[in-house]
């Protein structure tokens, strides 16, 4: 027994340690190993060039679909009429920053009118006679007036007229705006003054409170009833014309 307490109370040897790792350094003792000894390399650094490129390839296509269905929205809003689509954005701010003015026809306009009249009738193959424009001149006078008119103004320039009436549809018992004779100069079309021209009636017809606001297009000028589909239902009534004998 007492050998054996005794042999249990001896202090165990010690392992002796080992040399240091790395030249010694006379001021402050052994130097510890190289930084790029100690630092095991990560499983995630691995690789971590390919692994941005991949995150940064996810992010431009979520971006781009992002994107893509922003515009599917917008063209979609704009077709039903709830958002204007882009190129009437577009149209409706260069006509602001052109300052073009709208507004009813007065007796000053004669001649200005009567260049953009006729210049209306030529792409049509007609050709305005002085007569002619005087008796639809008389109309756009007449009080109450027979023929109404708008005039777009760029410049003090006409650059665009509107012929509308005010007529009844016994058949319905409403009160329509018939639209005739829209016409803007080449040189400053794409740039919405027909949006102007339109909206200004819009505006003349709630004031009044008309129920309608109708229009007819010859049937192979497709242009117009793609632009007039765009506002409104095609109808599908056929328009006849018979002359008077006494007159012809």
């Amino acid at each position: 027994m007492t050998s054996r307490c005794a042999t249990s109370s001896s202090p165990r040897p010690r392992r002796a340690r080992s040399a240091p790792v790395g030249p010694v350094s006379r001021s402050r003792g052994p130097a510890r190993p190289h930084a790029a000894a100690c630092i095991r390399p990560r499983p995630h650094c691995r690789g971590s060039r390919a692994t941005r490129s991949k995150r940064g390839y996810l992010g431009a296509l979520s971006w781009t679909l992002i994107a893509a269905a922003f515009h599917v929205f917008e063209a979609s809003m704009s077709t039903s009429g709830h958002l204007p689509s882009r190129r009437q954005a577009s149209r409706q701010a260069r006509s602001r920053e052109a300052s073009i003015v709208v507004r009813p026809i007065s007796r000053g306009d004669f001649f200005g009118w009567h260049d953009a009249f006729a210049a209306f009738l030529a792409e049509s193959g007609q050709q305005l006679s002085e007569t002619h424009a005087l008796r639809v001149w008389q109309w756009l006078e007449a009080r109450p007036a027979r023929l109404e008119g708008l005039i777009a103004l760029l410049d003090d320039r006409v650059v665009g007229i509107l012929h509308f009436q005010e007529t009844v549809v016994p058949q319905t018992g409403t009160v329509e705006f018939q639209l005739q004779d829209l016409y803007v100069a080449p040189d400053v079309r794409m740039r919405g003054i027909n949006d102007e021209l339109i909206g200004a009636v819009y505006a003349e017809a709630e004031r009044r409170g008309v129920d309608r606001i109708s229009t007819f297009t010859p049937g192979d000028d497709e242009a117009s009833i793609r632009y007039w589909d765009r506002l409104g239902d095609r109808s599908h009534i056929v328009g006849h014309g018979m002359r008077v004998q006494s007159r012809a």
